[in-house]
C-alpha cells in the first residue's frame, strides 16, 4: 500500500438516520476525492419499507430475534451486496475502497474485488468486531478481518484481538462529530418550549442506562428519548413516565435542538467501550454547543479532559451529585461547554478523521 491514493473511492456505508456514511463522503469530497456511495444495507432499509410481510421478515424485526437466523440473513444480504459491489466497482474503478463496518460483506465479495480493482480495501469500525451486542459472535468479520489493508478500530482494546485475527495494520481511529448537522443554533420560541429540559438523554435502554436514569428520577425536569423506556419507567415512575419519556426516535437535527435546549445532557456507554472508545454522542453533543456528563472511559484524556471540557461520572450515585452540583452552577457550564465545543471543532470532526484515515495509508 505504499505510495499516494488515488483520488477516486468507493465508501461502503450503512443508510441510517444515526449518519455515518454522509459524512465521511462528505469528509473525504473536501480532501479532494472522488467519492462513489453504496450503502450495504440498503436491501434491509428496503423491506423494512416493504409491505409483504416476507420481505419484513427478512428485515430482522426485532433484537429478540434468534441470532442463527439473523446470522443467516447476513450472508444473504451479503450475497446481494457482493453482486451489486463487483459491478459498479468495475464502472468506477476505485483507487481505494473504504468499508464502515460492512458486517455483511462475505470474505470472497472481498476477494474477487481487490482482484478486479486492484485497489486496497480498508475498513473504520466503530463497534465491537468480534462480538454483537456484546454478548453473539459476529460470523463474517472475523473471517474477513485477514483480507482487509488497514483496519481502523474506535477503542484501543481491540487492536491486539484484530492482529489476533489476522489483521496486518491496525490503526486507532475515533469517532467523530458532524459540525454541519451538530452545530449551535437559534431555537424557535416553539422549539424552546417542546424540548426544554433541565436534564436530558436520548439513546436506547439498557440496564446500565436504566440504573443512571433511576439514580435521577427524583431530579425535576429529566426527559429521555429513545426505544425500550416505557416499560422501564413505568415500573419505576409510574405517575411521571409519559412526562419524562418525550419520544421513541428523532433525527439528527432533532437531536442537536434538544442537546441546546437542556442544562445538562446525559451520556452513557455500551459495554463493548472499554479504553478511549468514545462513542459518536460524546463529540455531537460537544458540536451542538452543549454540556455533557458522561461516564468516565479509561484513556478517555488523549481525546477530551474531564472536569475540562466534558464532566464525567463513574457510578450513578457520582452521576446524582454531578448533577446537582451543575444544576446550581451556569457559569461551571458554560465553561465546561464552550471548551469542549472548541476541542471538538479543532480536533474531532469528519474532517479530522478522514485525514488521519488517508495519512495512515
Amino acid at each position: 500500500m505504499a505510495g499516494k491514493i488515488g483520488k477516486r473511492i468507493l465508501l461502503i456505508g450503512p443508510q441510517w438516520n444515526g449518519n455515518w456514511t454522509e459524512p465521511t463522503g462528505c469528509a473525504l469530497e473536501e480532501l479532494g476525492y472522488q467519492v462513489h456511495r453504496i450503502y450495504y444495507n440498503a436491501a434491509q432499509v428496503r423491506n423494512a419499507n416493504s409491505r409483504r410481510s416476507i420481505a419484513r421478515v427478512f428485515n430482522i424485526p426485532s433484537i429478540s430475534t434468534p441470532h442463527w437466523f439473523r446470522q443467516l440473513i447476513w450472508i444473504w444480504y451479503g450475497l446481494q451486496l457482493g453482486d451489486r459491489l463487483l459491478r459498479e466497482a468495475s464502472v468506477f474503478r476505485p483507487d481505494l475502497i473504504l468499508t464502515l463496518k460492512a458486517e455483511y460483506l462475505l470474505p470472497n465479495t472481498l476477494h474477487v474485488l481487490k482482484q478486479k480493482t486492484e485497489a486496497p480495501v480498508v475498513t473504520w469500525w466503530v463497534d465491537d468486531p468480534v462480538f454483537f451486542q456484546n454478548k453473539y459472535r459476529w460470523l463474517i468479520f472475523p473471517r474477513s478481518v485477514p483480507l482487509y489493508d488497514h483496519v481502523f478500530i474506535y477503542d484501543y482494546s481491540y487492536l491486539q484481538t484484530l492482529r489476533d485475527l489476522g489483521a496486518t495494520r491496525v490503526t486507532f481511529l475515533p469517532c467523530a462529530a458532524d459540525p454541519t448537522v451538530y452545530h449551535p443554533e437559534a431555537l424557535s420560541n416553539t422549539e424552546a418550549k417542546n424540548l426544554t429540559s433541565r436534564i436530558s438523554f436520548i439513546g436506547s435502554f439498557y440496564p446500565e442506562r436504566g440504573e443512571l436514569i433511576e439514580s435521577l428520577l427524583d431530579q425535576p425536569g429529566l426527559a429521555v428519548w429513545g426505544p425500550g423506556w416505557e416499560e422501564f419507567l413505568k415500573i419505576k415512575q409510574p405517575q411521571i413516565a409519559r412526562k419524562i419519556l418525550r419520544g421513541l426516535s428523532l433525527l439528527p437535527r432533532e437531536i442537536n435542538r434538544i442537546y441546546q435546549a437542556s442544562d445538562i445532557v446525559l451520556n452513557s456507554h455500551h459495554a463493548q467501550t472499554k479504553i478511549a472508545g468514545l462513542n459518536t454522542r460524546a463529540f455531537e453533543i460537544l458540536a451542538s454547543g452543549a454540556f455533557q456528563l458522561m461516564d468516565y472511559v479509561p484513556k478517555m484524556e488523549s481525546l477530551l479532559s474531564p472536569g475540562q471540557e466534558v464532566a464525567v461520572y463513574s457510578s450513578p450515585a457520582e452521576a446524582a451529585t454531578a448533577v446537582r452540583k451543575y444544576l446550581h452552577d451556569t457559569s461551571a457550564r458554560h465553561k465546561i461547554a464552550q471548551a469542549g465545543y472548541e476541542r471538538v471543532l479543532s480536533e474531532h470532526t469528519y474532517f479530522h478523521r478522514m485525514q488521519t484515515l488517508l495519512s495512515s495509508l
